[in-house]
């Protein structure tokens, strides 16, 4: 088994790779958002295919990273806990856009950093994170939580935020991670739902149905016919 899940991830291509998966779904996305753009905790922003991720936001008028700990050295790099107790007041709505790629997973307080998340953001949450994964622990980090899709949907409708954009790659021999957009003012990204696949989430249920709320892509089909 461990000699088949190598080789499919050898020879088989991105549908076998959960980072290779995401990575072409954010960056079919990406290039619909503009303003300003926040990588939290993105190291050196490298997407481990020789790309930048700065590069996905092609029409982003700013684009900056934090990091936890060491810093990088990039231009628009600060320092940001996720756990903070409170954050400075003057990055409450900071960034239109605040992106996150497997990141949640290794913060303990899950609650309080996804509060900080949506303080920073103006309006839109991009996350990638873990929905089934191997334990995977190093010198400078833990690892807490996996996810579902529909826990993404709760935890950030919970903080005033609607899911826009969700999808996950099917891989019964590997990783799977979860892409999941959500915003305060989903009317604003139809662009982005209408790319929503219709693929099936359990018995009789397609992901699109899992967007707007239960409205899905005909709330995004009125949206773009107002613009």
């Amino acid at each position: 088994m461990i000699l088949t899940r190598l080789l499919l991830k050898l020879f088989a291509g991105a549908e076998f790779n959960a980072r290779n998966w995401s990575n072409a779904a954010l960056r079919e996305i990406a290039p619909h958002f503009s303003g300003a753009v926040l990588n939290v905790s993105g190291g050196s922003d490298q997407d481990k295919e020789g790309r930048n991720y700065r590069d996905y936001f092609k029409v982003a008028e700013e684009y900056a990273v934090s990091n936890y700990g060491t810093l990088c050295g990039l231009e628009g790099e600060f320092a940001l806990d996720l756990e903070a107790a409170e954050l400075p007041g003057e990055l409450r709505g900071r960034f239109d856009i605040v992106f996150s790629h497997t990141v949640l997973e290794h913060v303990y307080d899950l609650p309080r950093a996804l509060d900080n998340l949506t303080f920073i953001s103006r309006d839109v949450v991009v996350s990638i994170v873990p929905f089934l994964q191997s334990y995977h622990h190093g010198a400078w980090y833990d690892d807490y939580w996996r996810f579902t899709p529909t826990a993404m949907i709760r935890l950030l409708a919970d903080r005033g935020l609607r899911t826009v954009y969700l999808d996950w790659n099917d891989d019964a021999l590997g990783n799977l991670y979860i892409l999941h957009v959500a915003a305060r003012h989903p009317e604003r990204h139809a662009k982005i739902a209408a790319l929503q696949k219709k693929l099936p989430y359990g018995p009789g249920l397609a992901r699109s149905k899992l967007i707007y709320g239960a409205a899905g892509l005909e709330q995004a089909a009125i949206s773009l016919k107002k613009d």
